[in-house]
């Protein structure tokens, strides 16, 4: 545990944007610059996002379908443009132009539907997630540790005296390194540890601290042991079943929905597991297989994160397989690999941001597509660990999302100020980050942790006292499921 927090607090600055050093230029037109690129995404039947850079500043800018201006827009302080929902058909030609340069001339690609999920599960429209035909917004928080010291509690790894690990997690009743009293089973675990939801959503639900209704949270991390996840699905089934199910039944009776975080390595000793050929990787795809298959017909998961960070702290070895295309290569194969298993569920992958990975580009649209237009990837994601409150931070991104017309799911998030008078994390709960990206729109964010950091905590965090009884649900008899 305390490895994994030094490790996530080390690697603060390479995963996080320096966004407070992006400002706009109030610089003249640059009439002499040139259009250096050109990017159409299909978003629709009749619409089409047009994206591009160029080497003019704060230039007036045309789009042209089949030669007709149906956009006017300006470049802006890095030369970049956007448009969005630009009117098109099939076969249409695009093409952008400023006062003495055009871009190639684009044929607008062929659209593709994402597929409409079944009644009550979560998929994806457009840049929206939904659910039965609503939009829906997802909040929540992270949890690193629960399923990892319930694994060992169960005496599946090895641990001497398991019996201690009953109860710890990384959240409740307080954070980092908690510990839920009266824990003595897999069962007593989950229901306690949602009992905790179920009192925040009774006090929370103003702007800059929303109800919860998701939860991340590794179920495996191969810092710790690598294939340890594996190697207890494969040596006690049973057991690990017991894990997996009755935290998805516990998180559906407090109405939480699921992300299940399915691979993590913080070390940059063993580059394994990104190798399709090996044997750790052909672990992998035989575990998140088989969880998959298990959980295909149920709609508390919301979707699945098929690896936590895979670009953080692996540069030299990004580099050595091609840079981004490499990384690429790995993402869409792994996605490809299991996504067979997953015909209900969305997928998505918990890209740190790196700044410092091979190739980056600065923060554009650019960067958010260098990361997250990668084939097979239902939803993109990002990690934000910063102070900058800057609401064009927030719009610029918003529309970022939309014009690769994928959900987003800003899967952590903090106020990253070092002050151990706070916390000793050096990040905490965003109010700012919270309200202002949902009242974007954006489809799914969660905070890392609830403890304050400067800016509060979320809700009456920690909150210590009684917690409250889960709602009465009608069992047919017979069913054998244990009544909270």
């Amino acid at each position: 545990m305390a490895f994994i927090i030094l490790s996530l607090a080390v690697l603060l600055s390479a995963s996080s944007l320096a966004l407070a050093e992006i400002q706009p230029s109030p610089e003249a037109c640059s009439a002499a610059g040139v259009i250096t690129l050109i990017r159409v995404v299909r978003t629709g039947w009749q619409t089409a996002s047009v994206l591009g850079s160029s080497t003019s500043i704060n230039c007036g800018i045309d789009v042209r379908v089949d030669g007709i201006v149906v956009r006017t827009g300006s470049t802006i302080w890095n030369g970049d443009y956007w448009f969005l929902y630009v009117p098109v058909g099939s076969g249409s030609h695009v093409q952008t132009c400023i006062v003495l340069s055009c871009s190639d001339v684009v044929l607008v690609p062929v659209y593709v539907p994402q597929p409409v999920g079944p009644p009550g599960f979560i998929y994806a429209q457009e840049s929206n997630l939904t659910i039965n035909s609503t939009v829906v917004q997802l909040f929540g928080v992270n949890e690193q540790t629960a399923f990892i010291y319930a694994m060992i509690a169960s005496g599946l790894w090895g641990y001497p005296d398991p019996n201690s690990y009953w109860g710890r997690n990384a959240l409740f009743p307080a954070g980092p390194d908690g510990q839920i009293p009266g824990v003595s089973s897999v069962d007593s675990l989950w229901r306690e540890y949602f009992r905790y939801f179920l009192h925040y959503n009774q006090v929370a639900g103003d702007p800059d601290n929303p109800k919860t209704n998701v939860l991340r949270i590794w179920v495996a991390d191969d810092t710790w042991f690598p294939d340890g996840t594996y190697l207890t699905y494969k040596t006690y089934p049973v057991a690990f079943w017991n894990i997996f199910d009755r935290m998805v039944y516990w998180a559906d009776r407090a109405g939480v929905y699921l992300v299940p975080v399915l691979g993590h390595y913080a070390s940059d000793v063993d580059h394994s597991f990104f190798d399709r050929q090996s044997t750790h990787y052909a672990h992998q795809v035989e575990l998140v297989s088989a969880i998959m298959n298990r959980y295909n017909l149920n709609a508390r998961i919301a979707m699945w994160d098929l690896w936590n960070e895979p670009d953080i702290g692996h540069d030299a070895y990004w580099a050595s397989v091609g840079g981004i295309d490499g990384f690429k290569a790995w993402a869409g194969g792994y996605i490809a690999d299991v996504k067979p298993h997953s015909s209900n569920h969305l997928v998505t992958m918990g890209i740190g941001g790196s700044t410092t990975f091979p190739g980056v580009p600065p923060w554009s649209w650019r960067y958010h597509f260098f990361y997250n237009d990668i084939p097979g990837l239902d939803v993109s994601n990002h990690h934000t660990y910063s102070t900058a409150e800057d609401q064009y931070l927030v719009d610029f991104e918003t529309d970022w999302h939309q014009a690769l017309c994928k959900p987003h799911y800003e899967s952590e998030f903090g106020y990253n100020l070092w002050d151990p008078g706070n916390n000793s994390l050096g990040y905490g709960y965003w109010p700012w980050y919270a309200n202002h990206t949902r009242t974007a729109g954006w489809p799914a964010i969660s905070t890392m942790v609830f403890l304050n950091n400067s800016k509060g905590p979320y809700a009456d965090y920690p909150y210590l006292g009684p917690l409250p009884p889960y709602p009465f649900t009608f069992k047919p008899y017979g069913l054998d499921e244990p009544m909270g």
